[in-house]
């Protein structure tokens, strides 16, 4: 009896401990994503062992709330429309591997979500993006000015689209709208935190404007726009001046895009080549309109596509051949159709709207930030980033775990 309750000790103090280094590990992922594949690829595998083996000593199955199930259980039928989609189009390029493995994502978030139902991991989760931002911060001010960052990474590797830069661009577009529209909408905080948060704002704001990525740029741009429209909607001088400055912002960007500039073509050279891979991407999901082309097999599909189609033609008054080779569709519903087909966009669909249900239902503390969420989705998703991405997976799940939280978790500062 007593070697019984010792080993049931023993096996609890175990489960205790999984919890802990999985907590752990899922504060570091923000820092972890900035820098790169080979840093957050391996905590995420190793989350979801950590978690796999808790749940079969311990003989249990994930406790998670109703909110919770909500947003995993389509997340995971999105996952099965990869799946199908990989074995009815065969492996592309990037191998069956590749596809295949995106489990780590969602099998990440529900690690995390079933850790929240026995720990508070709200603090260190917001612990973990701030943390985020200064890690950035001193590694990008290192390179800027002094020529190498703490790892040797060169000033160019955030100045590229891709690399340090891409990241860079993709956990702050994300990351500072948050702090932004939480110091502006939760009365809760002390003076000192919210001017903490607000220094974390200025601070990504500066390092998004260093890297340049247009679309990141204008998606955290958006969002604070947005953040504040909510926050004065109720002041109507206010409103009336944000809504003015706004409108003289969409005025200039008028002037900009069509204006007598001579080197306009050249300024809106990427934004064709967009159109270009619009085109071949439409293309692609008539081909492929149920199940896609598969992620693994986007890009050689896109080439051959592309080859094929009239698309050419299209573009022989801009002097030029449409854009042959594309890793991916540069637009979210694009490439949710042309990857994974409707199946995959109405799959991907029903996990976005669950996300905005569970941030609609409760916005109070720090979740008010969380409004800033789809907002910059949509916004980076008109032009930008691959939403099958890696790195980007990686940001969704994290954002996805915060807006999942049960309820005693959202009242953490």
């Amino acid at each position: 009896m007593e070697g019984s309750t010792a080993h049931r000790l023993s096996r609890t103090s175990l489960a205790g401990r999984i919890d802990t280094a999985c907590l752990f590990l899922g504060t570091l992922l923000p820092a972890a994503v900035f820098l790169g594949s080979a840093v957050f690829e391996p905590l995420l595998v190793i989350v979801g062992l950590l978690w796999l083996g808790r749940m079969s000593a311990e003989r249990t199955l994930p406790q998670l709330t109703d909110g919770c199930r909500s947003l995993v259980l389509p997340w995971f039928v999105w996952y099965g429309v990869i799946v199908v989609s990989l074995a009815w189009n065969g492996p592309g390029g990037k191998g069956w591997a590749h596809d295949i493995g995106m489990i780590r994502f969602p099998f990440f978030a529900l690690a995390m979500l079933d850790v929240s139902g026995r720990r508070d991991i709200a603090r260190p989760l917001l612990y973990g993006l701030g943390g985020c931002v200064l890690l950035i911060l001193l590694n990008l001010s290192m390179a800027r000015y002094l020529g190498h960052d703490l790892l040797g990474n060169d000033w160019p590797r955030y100045a590229h689209k891709l690399k340090e830069g891409y990241r860079t661009a993709a956990l702050l577009q994300y990351i500072v709208p948050f702090f932004f529209c939480w110091s502006l909408l939760d009365r809760t905080l002390s003076w000192k935190n919210r001017l903490m948060l607000l220094l974390l704002v200025s601070a990504g704001c500066w390092m998004l404007w260093e890297v340049g990525m247009r679309t990141a740029l204008g998606a955290t741009l958006g969002a604070l726009y947005a953040a504040m429209l909510y926050a004065f909607r109720r002041r109507t001088p206010v409103l009336t001046m944000l809504l003015a400055l706004g409108g003289m912002v969409f005025v200039f960007l008028l002037q900009f895009l069509l204006g007598n500039d001579p080197q306009l073509g050249q300024k809106l050279s990427s934004l064709y080549h967009r159109f270009d891979i619009w085109k071949v991407c439409i293309q692609v999901w008539h081909r492929y309109p149920v199940l896609g082309s598969g992620i693994s097999g986007f890009q050689e599909t896109y080439t051959e596509v592309a080859a094929a189609s009239g698309v050419l033609a299209d573009h022989r008054f801009l002097g030029r051949l449409v854009a042959s080779e594309a890793t991916h569709a540069h637009n979210l519903v694009l490439m949710l159709l042309a990857a994974t087909g409707l199946a995959g966009y109405l799959a991907f669909f029903w996990l976005f709207s669950s996300c905005i249900r569970s941030i609609l239902k409760d916005y109070h503390w720090w979740r008010a930030g969380l409004l800033t969420w789809p907002v910059v989705l949509l916004i980076s998703g008109l032009t930008g980033f691959n939403i099958y991405g890696s790195s980007y997976q990686a940001v969704l799940a994290f954002f996805i775990v915060l807006i999942g939280l049960p309820v005693q978790e959202r009242q953490m500062a």
